[in-house]
């Protein structure tokens, strides 16, 4: 299947600040919601040289011997499942869908209060940065969700440690959520280093921040209550005011459309917009009266918005 030529990747409105400064989250495979997606569980049997490869390769780098000891122990009694894991500490994936007017898809990743990204497939490049550490990743590919209706048989017996073939094994996910129509791109530390896993006692979701370039975003997508939903103070939030300078600073090259409702078929649809400023005021095109409408003035008070680890994926 030749992959497509725009995705789409769902955000909450508490990633707004991360997304205008280019930031994405490259999540642990264990993140995604349907808790048997890229399962260890599908894993049958692995070439026991790979486990043994993996295994010494990892102790190598522990120095603590009790940490070191607790690995081993791992390894002894959960070979496949402790091997899969450290494979997917090296790997990251951003989930993005086929479609960006599933009701659906609103529903799953924000309840319509925040916004979704068109990213150009051919724009996205080879090798990206992460922002925490400035580690290099590379761009293993765009890759489709294989959706089935038995649970998968999975036999990792190839003679070398091939990520690609091994995390693409794993991106199954039962038929129903099919609708989802799901791409992920994944990524994989291009020098081995540890990108960390929610399993780890301390672990940051920070380390798993990585830059796109603008030049990926081809358009902006609005939830139907980001906007336009009321402000009884008469000023935007600062999620709405982040948002609206940077698309008027990209106006030249990120479209932006609102979603819609069409109250007679339960669906929205994507109507194009834009945004102004003038005289301390926000302006936005209103699809209907085909005219700027005011929505609010400037915020007085900025504040940062840290998204929280729960809404990272």
């Amino acid at each position: 299947m030749p992959p497509p030529t725009s995705v789409f990747k769902f955000f909450g409105k508490n990633r707004v600040e991360d997304f205008t400064k280019g930031i994405f989250y490259a999540a642990h495979p264990s993140q995604f919601n349907d808790p048997f997606e890229c399962s260890p569980l599908f894993v049958k049997e692995i070439n026991p040289n790979l486990v043994q490869c993996v295994k010494a390769n990892f102790l190598s780098t522990i120095i603590n011997r009790d940490a070191k000891f607790l690995y081993e122990d791992a390894f002894s009694k959960r070979p496949y499942k402790t091997f899969i894991e450290l494979i997917y500490r090296q790997l990251g994936m951003i989930p993005t869908c086929g479609n960006v007017d599933d009701t659906r898809m609103w529903a799953y990743y924000n309840n319509h209060e925040g916004f979704a990204v068109e990213i150009d497939t051919s724009k996205i490049p080879s090798l990206v940065k992460t922002v925490d550490n400035d580690w290099t990743l590379e761009v293993l590919g765009l890759f489709p969700i294989n959706y089935v209706n038995n649970f998968p048989s999975i036999n990792i017996n190839g003679g070398d440690l091939k990520l690609k073939s091994i995390a693409l094994s794993l991106l199954k996910q039962k038929k129903k959520w099919k609708h989802e129509k799901e791409w992920r791109i994944v990524f994989n530390s291009k020098d081995g280093e540890n990108l960390g896993s929610p399993l780890l006692k301390g672990w940051s979701p920070s380390i798993r921040r990585i830059k796109l370039p603008t030049e990926c975003i081809k358009a902006v997508y609005l939830g139907a209550n980001f906007i336009f939903s009321f402000n009884p103070d008469g000023y935007l939030t600062t999620e709405q005011e982040l948002m609206a300078e940077y698309l008027l600073n990209n106006k030249e090259t990120i479209k932006v459309y609102q979603m819609v409702s069409n109250n007679d078929c339960f669906n929205y649809t994507p109507c194009k917009t834009d945004f102004q400023f003038s005289n301390g005021v926000w302006l936005a095109w209103d699809w209907k009266d085909k005219k700027y409408i005011e929505i609010g003035h400037r915020t007085i008070v900025t504040k940062h918005i840290y998204p929280s680890s729960e809404n990272l994926v």
